[in-house]
C-alpha cells in the first residue's frame, strides 16, 4: 500500500513539474494574469532547468506509473 502511494505521489509531481512552464503560462496568459517570472531569463541556470522541466516531468510520470502499476498488478494476483 505504501509503494502504491508512493507511485502517485511521483506521478503527481511529475504532473506539476511536466506543466509547469508549459500550460501554466499559457493559462494565465490567456486568462490575462500577469506572470509572476519571466517566459526566457539570462541566467544561465535558470534556462536549462526551463529546458528540462517537461522531460523531466515526464520520465517522473512514467517511473510513477511503473512504481504503482508494479504494485497494483502484484495485488491482483
Amino acid at each position: 500500500m505504501k509503494t502504491s502511494a508512493v507511485g502517485k505521489i511521483i506521478f503527481a509531481f511529475g504532473i506539476v513539474t511536466m506543466f509547469m512552464y508549459t500550460t501554466f503560462t499559457f493559462l494565465w496568459a490567456l486568462a490575462g494574469l500577469a506572470l509572476p517570472f519571466p517566459l526566457s531569463v539570462d541566467n544561465e541556470s535558470f534556462s536549462l532547468f526551463q529546458l528540462l522541466t517537461p522531460p523531466l516531468g515526464a520520465i517522473l510520470m512514467i517511473a510513477g506509473g511503473l512504481i504503482f502499476g508494479k504494485k497494483e498488478k502484484e495485488v491482483a494476483l
